[in-house]
């Protein structure tokens, strides 16, 4: 690109357009100017400076100035910089006349601002001492500058700054002042440059951070005092905490001589903020600290924190948590009022999580939990582990304290994990310190307070599961004890109620059952006992009804049982009758009423909770008594006014919460079940949200949720959106924002959906969620009401809003619209609408009156509304209306409020209507607001214009193509001229180029020049938002990038887009990460790997501060080291699925660098614990000498890079991430290549540099998953158990090319064993030791160890864990008989009261399945080694066997673990029974599981049956293991179901087991292979085949045809869907069961009367009749159609030609399908051929004629497909032609075919004449690509073998001698001999009428093709073989003649035989057939003497020849006698030759 500007173009193009080019054309030279060679740079330098110095004098926009300026920088530093001077001299013409306030004059000081700035920036100390002569004229110019100008001087400054750094230390003092007095302007945007300024000063001036630091931080509190944007605050926040954390870093050097300042420590800046944000400024006019002073001291403090460093934070963790802890004790900190304590907690758990939670690994984690537990400790003054060490004033400051103490506890708990256990060990008690501190949290008399410890508590049970029965143990101690206080039942009934709310989502293992049992029966004896002690009766009635409702939570295997106690106390907590309910009213007093209102609510909470969580226990019956129970609270509701005002305001409270828990139950609930409460309720609700009776002005918090997403901007809702949204909150405009604290609704405790990122639940204010709750409602209900009362209601809204008094009505018209848009949402959800035209006008009129309304979340609701009233009326003539009172309101309409509403109201009508709908208002709509938008007046209405603009053009479709660039100029130009400050308007605009880039789509790839025009300004467009400060507007530049990346890939260069997202990544904002890593992600899925090579080579930013411990520096390890610090879901989510992309698509080529990212991540921990760090003892505040601490700080030496020192480990998750990365490795690479698996190829490819592999890498597989599976966190040790069994799975095949006969994984076995020995102790949890099981079972089974003593360390491990298995019968009688178990002995008593029992369970079946898949391997070895030959060594002697014999590991327990198998598939197929069968199940349960864990069970059961069905199959197949069944069991006989199925031996138990197995597999393959675990459906078929290998099971089907039949159809079905290997199994078992039945009707044959009796045995009767659905004939040809039509779909029923003619004439076209048939589909296609020979067996002989031509069809059909030659020539399917001949014989001989008399055998042989003519057709074909000899074979196979009458048929006999005569000719050798071995046995047959005209035909041809030979000599060993061939043949033509003509024959071959002996041959191939014919004579002779002597005397030559070589072949044999005699007297001589004489020893 040319640098120079092209004048001639500038001047053609409009005046729009201009200012686009300008900005391209600055960009162009931006981008080139660094890459341009130095001499042409030079050329064109002047004339490049002439042209940029006349830019500073035009009037740009604030992007075009910014990129000038950089211009004018990089121009400078890479060129030569003669010009410089007069640049400068240039931009300070400009600055001289700062009173001149033209705009020309303005534009150009604010440019030539722009410009000095990047001049000093680039160029530094390299600009001269100019920089003073600037600076003064920018002090000058401040006096006389507006906002924008100050932001401008000031960030001139800024980069002046940056570039001279402490060289322009002449002027820092008069920056500072400059600084400092900027930091309280009333632009936001001053006070943001200002911080920047001073931030960046503080780098080399250390008197800020000295002698000036109370001043700088008094300016940053006033800059905070007031800071209305979030911007401003982050940036001043940044300057306050940055310039703190300076002080605790070395001083600079300084001159000798020079006075060391004295330096602030640590405990002074702390107590600085804590100041600040308690008192704030210091105004004494203030009384009160304002909310965002304290949400920027809030961020200071965490900006102070995250600028000391890890070390430094981790040294002084005590006093930090000192200070915050002291702040939350002082009552000013905290307010006069709950909802500012509640801010001020708030704002300390910000700090908290922040710094502990983000900024700390996992070392300095567990050391911060330890301190919070000593100050909780010690603050409560729990030193004896109770109470009461503080006096009523300390606890009650205190509260605040502990709250946020144990709220911060439970989040580092949570990020811990497993870690944390050491503090239940370390202090004292049973729990150690965390025990105790929690112990006292619960027991602080403030609700805040014990709620953060029963949250604390949950954290610790959901981090350590193994903990949870003991710590809910304990609460059932502390609530049981007699002695129990109001304190104890709080916080224990808190801390019960949070244990068992996280047990059912967070804590897979469980909770026993006996404990939850213990619980009910607990809560049930408390609110028993409530009336009994009235001191307590309202602290045990809460108590109580807490825990129900918790328990409520753990599912409906623990509450089924409970269902009808708890319905009787439901009912018991309200009155029965009116008559009661007045009775109350009359008699109780007020603590009787408190009483019995948390009575109710709590009833109410636990309804709520059992419809949310038991879904499936409500009933119709339980239902209706739940809603009679609700109407009973309702209609208590509706007294309560009366009782409040008669008792005062504490019921005022329990009273809303009735209400409430009333609300949050009905919600749960259908609609449909309480429309008898409408009326009531709604009288209710609208009373609640209209503030009727509530004097308090309460708004609801629901409104932004009901407006659109897209709205946020106008609703300021993006803030949510943030790191800080915890803080931010406080500051929104709603009366509940930021203040939700746990204890406004305790049932957050145990609420599910929790998330697990450290944070508490913050209910919001009991007001507001009432209100909040009653919206809701009323959007269910109000659908479903009649439109009359939707009248009355609506018309009701408006008199409120109406009569409201001012200070109220906005919240009431806010409560009102969030309620009508829930019943808008609620219609639409329906799909219901608004019809009359009364409630139409009604609710309309009530919208518009908000369209003017101040507040701009009222306005944007209307907007909705009416949008989605548009959606829900369906009358175009209303969204006409509308559409015109809105031109015509904003055509008149001159106010701000009214055009902004408006807009909007235009938007949200296109975006609820659709394009199409409104489409003829496109075209006004768009033209009013593109002149809206362009209003500068008012940024106001800009932005609702632009926001309505974005919606429509999102909407509009392609009706909105028209005006895509007219709008896109628009926007374009205002991106160029609006100021940067207006950052709404950026947004906006954003906001509207996305919508634009959208409408385009697929458009940008064109190449026109409008296209190419639009394109280059949405590019420009996107350029000036990069450059936008605020993150916002950058987001929308990302997000149009990734749009136009998707679109149009070329037109966004990598090399621009990478790097800017590796910055963003980095960035501080959450949403400008999120956006760039959602780009990014989309990036990789196509171009990953020139996004990796792009971030290495350019990226900085999140590249540059990759983790230390990575490999390298690089975008992979960069976002590993995200996931350290990131705790956004959405993001670490893209993040995940970026790394996994590029690993997908990198891994393959660069396996080794992968595999070290993630070994990098799991070593990472140990690397940082051993590099040192900080000392845990150090305070950091001791009080030492001033000027020795001061001196101690001063350094010479650089400052060492914390990045080198200061390294946060990876926490457990990211090691979990790794290690399935490491999984997803192995997949990628073995899928990519084979070389990544073979070991000798790798290896040969790596030497010669052809890439890296992963089989080099294995042993970094095995020691990453062997760091994996011995890590300290659960979830990380099961992930490295997974990878462990993957490598296994992977590699157990591979060999050793070092060591023959080795696997290359043997020499792991030792670190394998160490992997899994700590699996199996007695205190790893169940899941963990399910999964080292399954890697057990791998490795045994994996055959990589050659000796059984190499196993036996995992075979101990597996014996050791089978201990467990017992039953639960078993359990229970030793529990009563041995007590205790006996030391050494490995049982489930160590773990099994911690857990719930279907722990146990999965546990159990994990070993079975682990033992039963041991089984199943060495089973499958024994089978293959007897079916497989032993292998000979080269002396001839027997190989022996390298694989160990498995069996010998199973067969010492095989007597327990057979009985353990089929027990567990018995509990399998119980628990698979339908519902209706529930009542015939054991009432105790199973073996292995009882009836309340049922469910749970069986997922386990469902995932494990499939490996112990196929074990239990083997075993019933074994012989010995039959011979087992006839012994006793072990542990006796017993009458039991159960043990009689597993361990009898009499017939009626085989039957059981057979039908056991028979069922399970069965039920498995009828049922949907979605729901059943892997290989499920192959395990099935071949447990099968195992249990129809007996023959018993198979004389059991066969005597039941149903059954027979049933099966055959679940095989056909496995035929359609499975496998192949799956299929031929499935074909076995069709053999085998055929077989059977075959046998079962020969008996019934054979026991028949008569003839008669047994014709009609079998299928088809007398008709030939086979029914579908009742024959196994029929259901038997669907299996083999199946199977053949796999390998031939020609062949299919469907097809249109079903003749064998069209078969064959399309078998060109299938071709190309038979000769890729695989192995298995041929054996498949072969075995479904055999089977079919034996169906005629299984029918009468009506069924046989009936079934035969579908038979005869598809033989010949596959015959024909499979006479296929390959290229070679060769026959490509040999197997299934072999089968289909020897098929086709076994019909043409058929006992049925021979019978002359009778209908059926002249149909049979008519149709098996017909099948001959078929293969005769096909033979005459002559294609070149059939094998010929095949037909021959088929032809010779019917002449044969079919009767006479059919192999002699004229037409058919002559056209068969016509084929082998022409085959015969062919020339072809092989064909040749095909022909004449089909025609030897054509003459063996015995009718003469068959065999004489082929004899006629051929005889003569087969004698002169011999005659032909013998003369010529054969020359090679396939004529030498066809010669012997014809031998043979003429043999037979001997063998055969009349004893006539035999003379004659003999005198044709014997001169031939005598003429092939030779005196002495002269070839191998010449001896052979010496030989041959010497041994054929000698046959001859004997056979037919007389012929013989007549030919040999008739020619004496022949007879002296024949001695001679009789004479020969006897001295040859003598000869050869010799020799061995000779050589066996010979003694043998070594074959190896020592070197050494060993004869003297």
């Amino acid at each position: 690109m040319a640098l120079l500007l092209d004048k001639k173009v500038l001047k053609q193009l409009d005046a729009n357009k201009k200012p686009v080019y300008i900005f391209n054309w600055l960009k162009g030279v931006e981008e080139n100017l660094p890459t341009t060679p130095k001499d042409q740079l030079k050329s064109c330098q002047k004339d490049l400076q002439e042209q940029l110095n006349k830019q500073l004098a035009e009037a740009h926009g604030p992007a075009t100035r910014s990129v000038l300026g950089r211009c004018f920088g990089l121009l400078f530093s890479c060129g030569d910089s003669m010009g410089l001077r007069s640049t400068i001299t240039l931009c300070h013409d400009m600055l001289k006349n700062p009173k001149d306030d033209s705009a020309a004059a303005v534009s150009a000081r604010l440019t030539s601002m722009e410009c000095l700035g990047h001049i000093y920036l680039k160029l530094g100390r390299m600009a001269g001492p100019s920089f003073q002569d600037s600076a003064q004229l920018l002090f000058k110019a401040v006096k006389y500058s507006e906002q924008q100008g100050k932001a401008e001087i000031l960030q001139a400054f800024q980069r002046l700054l940056i570039g001279l750094a402490d060289g322009a230390s002449a002027i820092h003092k008069d920056i500072y002042r400059l600084a400092k007095s900027s930091l309280t302007d009333k632009s936001m945007s001053v006070r943001c440059a200002a911080a920047r300024c001073m931030l960046e000063l503080q780098q080399s001036a250390f008197f800020v951070y000295t002698t000036e630091l109370d001043a700088v931080v008094s300016a940053c509190v006033r800059g905070l005092d007031g800071a209305s944007t979030y911007e401003a605050r982050c940036t001043i926040a940044a300057l306050m905490g940055g310039v703190l954390a300076t002080t605790q870093q070395p001083l600079p050097y300084l001159p000798p001589g020079t006075k060391v300042p004295k330096r602030a420590t640590i405990g002074e800046v702390l107590s600085m903020l804590v100041n600040a944000f308690v008192r704030g400024s210091g105004d004494l006019l203030k009384s009160s600290v304002s909310r965002e002073l304290r949400v920027g001291v809030t961020q200071a403090f965490v900006a102070f924190l995250t600028g000391l460093g890890m070390n430094g934070v981790e040294r002084h963790i005590s006093t930090i948590l000192s200070h915050l802890m002291d702040m939350l004790c002082q009552p000013k900190a905290m307010g006069n009022t709950h909802v500012e304590a509640v801010y001020t907690r708030r704002c300390v758990a910000f700090i908290l999580r922040r710094i502990f939670g983000r900024r700390l690994g996992e070392p300095a984690q567990l050391q911060a939990a330890r301190i919070i537990c000593q100050e909780v400790t010690k603050r409560l003054g729990g030193k004896d582990g109770n109470g009461g060490g503080g006096d009523d004033s300390d606890t009650s400051q205190s509260q605040h304290a502990v709250a946020v103490a144990m709220q911060e506890l439970g989040g580092l708990l949570l990020g811990l994990s497993s870690l944390a256990s050491t503090l239940f060990t370390e202090g004292t008690g049973q729990f150690g310190m965390l025990g105790t501190a929690i112990h006292l949290a619960l027991l602080h008399p403030s609700r805040a307070a014990s709620l953060a410890g029963a949250w604390c508590m949950r954290c610790a049970a959901i981090a350590m599961p193994s903990q949870l029965t003991l710590l809910v143990e304990q609460c059932l101690k502390q609530l049981s004890s007699p002695k129990a206080t109001a304190e104890t039942m709080q916080g224990y009934g808190h801390g019960l109620a949070a244990l068992l709310g996280c047990v059912r989502q967070h804590c897979p293992l469980g909770l026993p059952q006996s404990k939850s049992k213990a619980v009910f029966s607990l809560a049930e004896e408390i609110l028993r006992s409530a009336s009994q002690n009235t001191r307590m009766a309202l602290e045990r009635t809460r108590a109580a009804w807490t825990i129900l409702s918790a328990l409520m939570t753990l599912g409906p295997g623990v509450v089924r049982p409970n269902v009808p106690r708890m319905l009787l106390l439901w009912r018991n907590a309200f009155p029965r009758s009116a008559k009661e309910g007045d009775a109350e009213k009359a008699k109780f007093d007020q603590f009787q009423w408190q009483v019995a209102l948390v009575s109710r609510s709590g009833a109410l909470c636990a309804i709520k909770y059992f419809v949310q969580c038991c879904p499936d226990l409500l009933t119709d019956d339980v239902s209706r008594r739940v809603v009679a129970v609700l109407e009973c609270a309702l209609s208590t509701l509706s007294g309560m006014s009366g009782v409040c005002k008669q008792h005062g305001v504490p019921l005022k409270a329990a009273a809303t919460m009735v209400r409430l828990r009333l609300y949050q139950s009905l919600l749960q609930l259908s609609t449909a079940t309480y429309e008898s409460l409408f009326g009531s309720l709604l009288r209710e609700m609208v009373a609640d949200f209209t503030l009727t009776e509530n004097p308090a002005s309460i708004s609801s918090s629901l409104l932004r949720s009901f407006c659109h997403m897209e709205d946020s901007v106008l609703l300021g809702s993006w803030s949510e959106e943030t790191d800080d949204k915890l803080l931010e909150d406080q500051l929104q405009g709603n009366s509940a924002s930021g203040s939700g604290a746990l204890e406004h609704d305790m049932s957050c405790l145990y609420a599910q959906d929790q998330p697990l990122d450290g944070s508490i639940p913050g209910p919001l204010p009991l007001g507001v969620a009432v209100i909040d709750s009653s919206v809701a409602l009323f959007g269910q209900v109000f659908p479903r009401v009649a439109s009359k009362h939707r009248l009355q209601l609506l018309s009701h809204f408006g008199d409120c809003i109406r009569t409201a008094k001012a200070a109220r009505q906005q919240q009431i018209q806010i409560n009102i619209f969030t309620a009508f848009l829930a019943a808008l949402r609620g219609l639409v959800d329906h799909k219901s609408g608004l019809k009359e035209a009364e409630l139409i006008s009604t609710a309309n009129q009530l919208i518009t009156g908000a369209l003017a309304s101040s507040d701009a979340t009222l306005r944007c609701a209307a907007g909705e509304a009416l949008g989605r009233m548009a959606q829900v009326v369906d009358d175009g003539k209303f969204l006409a209306n509308t559409v015109q009172a809105c031109f015509e309101t904003l055509k008149t309409a001159r106010d701000a409020v009214s055009r902004t509403g408006h807009s909007l109201v235009l938007g949200c009508l296109h975006r609820y209507t659709g394009g199409m709908s409104s489409g003829h208002h496109l075209s006004a709509s768009v033209g009013i607001l593109q002149a809206l938008a362009q209003d500068n007046s008012s940024p106001a209405v800009q932005v609702w214009s632009l926001h309505a603009l974005a919606l429509i053009a999102d909407t509009g479709g392609p009706l909105f193509r028209s005006y895509v660039q007219q709008t896109l100029s628009l926007v374009v130009n205002l991106l160029l001229t609006v100021s940067s400050s207006q950052v709404d308007v950026h947004q906006c605009l954003g906001r509207c180029l996305q919508a634009l880039v959208t409408t385009l789509g697929p458009e940008l790839v064109g190449g026109s020049s409008s296209v190419a025009d639009m394109r280059s300004s949405c590019l420009a467009g996107c350029a000036v938002m990069l450059s936008h400060p605020d993150a916002i507007v950058r987001v929308s530049a990302i997000q149009c990038l990734q749009q136009i990346q998707l679109f149009a890939p070329s037109a966004v260069a990598l090399v621009q887009l990478v790097p800017c997202l590796c910055e963003s990544l980095s960035n501080k904002h959450l949403l400008l990460r999120r956006a760039a890593a959602a780009c990014l992600r989309q990036l990789v899925q196509r171009q990953a790997q020139e996004v990796v090579a792009t971030a290495k080579k350019f990226g900085g930013g999140v590249v540059a501060s990759a983790p230390p411990y990575a490999p390298s520096k690089c975008l992979e390890s960069a976002l590993l080291g995200m996931l350290d610090v990131e705790i956004d879901t959405q993001l670490r989510s893209d993040i995940c699925d970026t790394f996994t992309n590029l690993l997908s698509t990198c891994a393959p080529a660069q396996p080794r660098h992968w595999l070290m990212l993630c070994y990098a991540v799991l070593s990472a921990a140990a690397q940082v614990d051993s590099g040192g760090g900080a000392p845990q003892g150090g305070d950091g505040d001791e009080k030492v000498d001033d000027d020795e601490d001061n001196e101690a700080m001063v350094t010479t030496a650089p400052v060492e890079d914390k990045q080198k020192t200061e390294t946060i480990a990876p926490c457990w998750p990211s090691k979990v991430f790794a290690v399935q990365c490491v999984e997803k490795i192995m997949n990628v690479c073995h899928n990519h290549t084979s070389t990544h698996v073979n070991f000798m190829e790798a290896r040969q490819k790596k030497a010669a540099g052809q890439g890296d592999y992963l089989v080099l890498q294995l042993l970094e597989l095995v020691r990453t998953a062997f760091m994996a599976s011995t890590g300290n966190v659960n979830s990380v040790r099961i992930a490295g158990l997974k990878a462990l069994k993957h490598v296994i799975e992977m590699f157990a095949h591979v060999p050793d090319a070092d060591y023959a006969g080795h696997a290359l994984l043997e020499q792991y076995q030792a670190q394998i064993a160490a992997a899994l020995r700590p699996a199996f102790a007695a205190d790893t949890p169940p899941d963990v030791t399910a999964a080292a099981c399954q890697v057990c079972s791998t490795w045994i089974s994996s055959g990589v160890s050659r000796e059984l003593s190499d196993l036996r360390a995992v075979q101990t491990l597996m014996v050791s864990s089978l201990s467990k298995v017992r039953t639960r019968k078993e359990e229970l009688e030793s529990g009563t008989s041995s007590g205790e178990a006996k030391d050494g002995d490995n049982s489930m008593e160590t773990t099994s009261g911690r857990y719930n029992e279907s722990t146990a369970t999965m546990e159990k079946l994990a070993v079975l399945t682990a033992w039963a898949e041991v089984f199943i391997k060495a089973r499958q070895s024994a089978n293959s080694k007897s079916d497989t030959p032993a292998a000979i060594d080269e002396f001839g002697d027997p190989v022996a066997s390298t694989a160990p014999d498995l069996l010998q590991l199973v067969l010492p327990e095989l007597q327990r673990l057979r009985r353990f198998w089929l027990l567990c598939l018995r509990d399998h197929a119980m628990l698979e029974l339908p519902a209706q069968f529930a009542p015939q199940l054991p009432p105790d349960g199973g073996a292995f599981y009882s009836s309340a864990t049922a469910e749970t069970a069986a997922g386990y059961y469902t995932h494990s049956w499939p490996p112990l069905l196929l074990a239990a199959a083997y075993w019933m197949n074994s012989d010995d293991m039959q011979s087992s069944t006839t012994q006793s069991s072990s542990n006796g006989r017993s009458s039991s179901p159960a043990q009689a199925l597993s361990s009898g031996s009499s017939d009626q138990d085989r039957l059981d087991r057979y039908r056991l197995v028979m069922g399970l597999a069965v039920k498995s393959l009828c049922g949907s292979q979605s729901d059943q675990p892997k290989n499920s459906q192959c395990l099935c078929v071949r447990s099968l085949l195992q249990l129809f290998s007996c023959a018993w099971p198979c004389e059991q089907l066969a005597q039941d045809k149903t059954m027979l039949v049933e099966l055959l159809s679940v095989l056909h079905r496995v035929l359609l869907t499975a496998d192949l290997e799956t299929q031929q199994d499935a074909i076995q078992v069709v053999s085998l069961v055929l077989t059977a039945y075959k046998s079962q009707l020969a008996k019934e044959r054979s026991s028949a009367d008569c003839d008669a009796s047994r014709g009609k045995v079998g299928e088809g009767g007398q008709d030939g009749d086979l029914q579908p659905g009742h024959s196994v004939v029929f259901v038997t040809l669907e299996v083999c159609l199946s199977a053949i039509v796999r390998t031939f779909p020609m062949l299919s029923p469907q097809h249109v030609n079903t003749s064998l003619a069209g078969v064959d004439q399309a078998h060109t076209r299938q071709l190309q399908r038979s000769t890729n048939v695989s192995a298995l589909e041929a054996s498949l296609a072969a075995s479904a051929a055999n089977i079919l020979t034996s169906l005629p067996d299984l029918c009468t002989a009506s069924g046989a004629l009936a079934v035969l031509p579908t038979l005869l069809f598809l033989l010949t059909g596959m015959l024909c497909e499979a006479s296929v030659l390959d290229a070679k020539g060769e026959q490509r399917l040999p197997t299934i032609s072999a089968s289909c001949l020897v098929a086709l014989k076994t019909l043409a001989s058929s006992s049925v075919a021979s019978q002359s008399e009778g209908p059926s055998g002249a149909r049979w042989q008519s149709l098996l004449a017909s099948a001959m003519l078929s293969i005769v057709e096909a033979a005459e074909q002559r294609d070149a690509q059939r094998d010929t000899s095949v037909m021959l074979l088929a032809i010779a196979v019917f002449t044969q073998s079919a009767p006479a009458v059919v192999a002699a048929h004229p037409q058919v006999q002559a056209r068969s001698v016509d084929i082998f005569q022409s085959a015969f000719k062919t020339g072809k050798v092989a064909v040749q001999r095909k022909c004449v071995h089909a025609l030897i046995s054509i003459f063996q047959c015995p009718d003469a009428s068959v065999s004489r005209p082929f004899i006629h035909a051929l005889g003569t041809s087969i004698v002169e093709r011999l005659q032909s030979s013998v003369s010529a000599r054969p020359a090679t060993d396939e004529e030498s073989n066809l010669l012997v061939d014809c031998v043979r043949a003429v043999e037979v033509l001997l063998a055969t003649a009349e004893e006539a003509h035999r003379t004659s024959m003999m005198g044709l071959l014997v001169p031939l035989l005598i003429d092939l002996l030779a005196d002495s041959p002269s070839s191998s191939t010449l001896k052979i057939l010496h030989n041959f014919a010497l041994e054929r004579v000698k046959a001859i002779g004997p056979k037919f003497p007389a012929a013989f002597k007549a030919v040999i005397a008739a020619n004496p030559a022949l007879k002296q020849r024949l001695e001679a070589a009789l004479r020969g072949a006897a001295s040859a044999q003598a000869a050869a006698a010799s020799k061995t005699v000779a050589r066996s007297a010979q003694p043998e001589q070594p074959t190896i030759k020592l070197k050494m004489n060993f004869g003297k020893f």
